[in-house]
């Protein structure tokens, strides 16, 4: 592979030669190889110093000098997009009782940030099954008036007729887990990748935050609780991408409140997807 790492390694041999006529060898480097998508940042740690070099080098498609292992590295895959929820009929219109929580969709987001384990591959390079561990923030941005109040057993959604909010949103974080089975189509330097699987989600916060203007001075309110928020998510996940770049689509089987404490709502997200393939 023709890669800066290897341009680097030829320099350092060649002064190391001029510079090492009558003295011994020195020690090779210690590597540590980061992989996001298909480039790789490199961490050279000399033994003798606590110097760190870094470089970063990204997929060539010779295979003269490629390290079979490079293709089955962790990596990092990063999903971004809108995100929504669906009545149990799968209607993103929102029945006339339920008008108050429709939402803003232009700035309602999901985004995930998610460590990929090295696949288990079942047919060479073209079937594998990948897992991972990472982190999940969905953004509820509303498009009303609001107000969101909870008790022990509901969650409410009123009009507040005394403040005029720019902003109010729901945030839940959450840690997944996600199980893939993928597929490389075509040419394997440059596939047609395809993964569907599962997404198993813990909730580890919520918050609402809003924003309006009382008089001059313009309020910034923050309100944590767990709103009744369901604490588990089970989803069903699709990718499809060109080399590390594609697009995803998540449905969770699982309603977005606890059963019976708020309108039976699905959450739902589209979007873009870089790495992890």
């Amino acid at each position: 592979m023709k890669t800066i790492t290897l341009l680097i390694g030829l320099l350092i041999c060649t002064s190391g030669a001029f510079a090492q006529k009558d003295s011994l060898k020195e020690k090779e480097p210690d590597t540590t190889k980061i992989k996001i998508g298909n480039s790789t940042v490199i961490i050279l740690n000399n033994v003798d110093s606590d110097d760190y070099d870094f470089d970063f080098n990204s997929k060539d498609s010779s295979k003269t000098c490629k390290d079979d292992s490079d293709d089955n590295d962790m990596g990092l895959a990063l999903d971004f997009g809108m995100a929504g929820y669906m009545t149990p009929s799968n209607s993103i219109a929102l029945p006339v009782n339920q008008n108050l929580m429709e939402l803003n969709s232009a700035r309602s987001h999901s985004v995930g940030l998610t460590i990929m384990f090295k696949e288990a591959r079942l047919a060479k390079e073209r079937l594998y099954v990948r897992s991972g561990l990472g982190i999940n923030w969905t953004k509820y941005h509303f498009k009303n008036n609001i107000n969101i109040s909870t008790s022990n057993d509901s969650t409410a959604f009123t009009m507040d007729s005394i403040r005029s909010f720019d902003k109010y949103k729901l945030r839940a974080t959450y840690l997944q887990v996600p199980l893939l089975i993928g597929m490389r189509l075509g040419d394997l330097d440059n596939p047609l990748g395809i993964q569907f699987g599962v997404v198993g989600s813990y909730k580890i916060g919520s918050i609402i935050k809003q924003k309006y203007t009382l008089g001059e001075t313009t309020m910034k309110e923050k309100t944590k609780d767990d709103f009744n928020l369901n604490p588990f998510k089970f989803e069903a996940l699709a990718r499809v991408s060109m080399d590390d770049f594609g697009f995803f689509a998540k449905y969770s089987l699982t309603e977005l409140f606890e059963s019976g404490r708020a309108p039976e709502l699905y959450p739902f997200s589209i979007g873009i997807t870089i790495g992890g393939f």
